[in-house]
Parts: structure tokens; C-alpha cells; sequence
């Protein structure tokens, strides 16, 4: 058929218990998820029964042969596509006790196909923390974790130990593999840079790329260094 759609084509059943409980029950159908095309598009649906009769009543996943699968959807337009009417949820679990959970991200036409992965980090306190890591250039690059999320709210960039300044505060550190340079934080406007703040070995540096340097206190304006200005 050009439609599309899908009919049933097997049932499996398993009897209810009299005056107790209805049966459990599921469909199989099996039709079609595009239609303008003499070409098979198959697709494959599975209901389950989750009402109040034994009858499948509910779409639980659907298959394409394009690869595309379902789940809350009969036409997903992904490799996996999760719909849901409320709060859609996906949960990765260990069973191992305090060990990481990892998401990977490849390319495996590569050599090493992993090329960037995000990982929690148990701290074996029911806590855990939020590792991203990247792969290096090559073919032989190894994975480098390139920012934290700590469970306490610290964020670190280029460190896996970033610091807090007190007690129940959150701080973002920035770090670099050298000596004589930190990492920075730039400003930008439309994708131009406009200001960055960085540490050099001549001390902090707050560079204004473009413009002015203004301070305020409680909305008033109390200095001012303007563009050329030196001294």
C-alpha cells in the first residue's frame, strides 16, 4: 500500500485471571511509514495493553528500516526519537556500586572512533560529578577531560580540581598547562572580541579589546578610562 500506516499482523496474549485481573496482550503490525514512493518503507509498530481491558491499546516503539526507532512516537525522525505527554526521561544506571556512567560520542570510520565522551565521576558520597572529555588530534590521540561540573556546583575549565571560594558557594576556575599564562575569559559582541581577562607573568591583565573601561558603584558611574587613555 502507498498509505501510510499499519495492520495487524500477530497477537500474543496471556489469559486474564477471572474476576481479578484483565490479560496481558501485544500487536504487532507491520505497514508502512512513507508514502509518494513504490519502494518499501517498512515499518514495524508494537502495542501493548494498558487500559482497562486486555485489548493493546498503547504504540510503545516503532521501527523503520530506515534505522529510525520510537518510543512514545510512530514517526520519529532520528536514529531515536523519545516522546513523552509529560517530563520524557532517559536513565543510564550502574549495578556495580560507586563506578562511572559514560555517554560516547564517534565517528567510527576512524581509527579510534571515540571523539568526545561526558562521564559522571562517583565521589563515592552518593555524590557525583560531570566530566566532558575530547579526543586529541591523530589517530592515536587519547582522551583529555576538558571541563567539570562539580556535585557541589564548582565548574573548571582545563582542571579537574576546580576551587571554591568559601563554604556553600559555586566558583569557576580556568587553568592552562603553562607557567607564564593562565587560561582566560573573553567577552565578545556579535562574535568580536571586546574584553579579556587573563594572568600573565607581568601580573593580572584586564585588556579592553574595544572601547572604554567604566566603574560603577550601585549604578552610578565613579571612574572612567577612556580608549587611549594611558597612565
Amino acid at each position: 500500500t502507498d498509505t501510510v500506516n499499519t495492520l495487524l499482523t500477530q497477537r500474543w496474549s496471556r489469559l486474564q485471571t477471572g474476576a481479578v485481573k484483565w490479560g496481558n496482550s501485544m500487536d504487532l503490525l507491520l505497514g508502512s511509514y512513507e508514502s509518494g514512493t513504490i519502494n518499501s518503507r517498512t515499518r514495524v509498530d508494537f502495542k501493548l495493553a494498558n487500559g482497562a481491558t486486555d485489548d493493546p491499546d498503547t504504540t510503545v516503539m516503532t521501527l523503520q528500516a530506515n534505522g529510525n526507532v520510537g518510543i512514545g512516537t510512530t514517526s520519529p525522525s532520528a536514529n531515536l526519537e523519545i516522546e513523552s505527554a509529560s517530563n520524557p526521561e532517559i536513565s543510564i544506571a550502574s549495578t556495580a556500586g560507586a563506578t562511572s556512567n559514560y555517554l560516547n560520542f564517534k565517528a567510527t570510520s576512524h581509527t579510534q572512533p571515540i571523539q568526545s565522551q561526558i562521564k559522571t565521576v562517583d565521589n563515592n558520597d552518593f555524590t557525583a560529578d560531570l566530566a566532558f572529555s575530547f579526543k586529541g588530534t591523530g589517530t592515536s590521540g587519547a582522551l583529555s577531560e576538558r571541563m567539570r561540573i562539580e556535585a557541589g556546583g564548582n565548574v573548571g575549565i582545563g582542571t579537574t580540581l576546580p576551587l571554591s571560594l568559601s563554604a556553600n558557594t559555586s566558583s569557576l576556575s580556568i587553568n592552562s598547562t603553562r607557567t607564564d599564562l593562565t587560561g582566560g575569559i573573553f567577552l565578545k559582541a556579535n562574535d568580536t572580541s571586546k574584553v579579556g581577562l587573563y594572568w600573565g607573568t607581568s601580573g593580572f591583565i584586564n585588556e579592553i579589546i574595544s572601547g572604554s573601561c567604566l566603574w560603577y558603584t550601585n549604578n552610578a558611574l565613579k571612574m572612567e578610562l577612556l580608549d587611549g587613555d594611558t597612565g
